[in-house]
């Protein structure tokens, strides 16, 4: 799927393959969003000669974990599986004339995904 503009040097696929890609597409972002949210992280250093810290630490871990990273992460699945599915129902139908209008309306929705170095 070629949901990138013309200017980038990536040619437009055939666009109602594109609009089909993207709704499975989108469909698999939420049911990966809604595993996400389910992760759990556990674990414990049990023993005598286990240090307080180490305990400490791995609750720290936990925490940051299950605390921020897993929600936002199934947060940013379930937006983008949204944007995915709205953006090929709102472009159905339509020919390949609009496929950058695609790639445009995507793009302001999901923002810039690219890192600074433009990979």
């Amino acid at each position: 799927m070629y949901l990138h503009h013309q200017a980038s040097g990536v040619a437009m696929g055939n666009f109602a393959a594109d609009i089909s890609q993207l709704t499975a597409l989108g469909t698999t972002l939420n049911g990966l969003g809604s595993e996400a949210s389910e992760l759990k992280i556990s674990g414990s250093a049990t023993g005598a000669s286990t240090m307080r810290s180490v305990n400490e630490a791995i609750n720290i871990s936990s925490e940051i974990v299950e605390g921020s990273l897993i929600p936002t992460i199934a947060e940013r699945l379930n937006e983008t599986g949204e944007i995915m599915s709205n953006v090929a129902v709102q472009f159905r139908g339509q020919d390949d004339s609009n496929a950058e209008k695609l790639a445009t309306t995507y793009t302001n929705a999901t923002g810039d995904w690219n890192t600074e170095d433009g990979r």
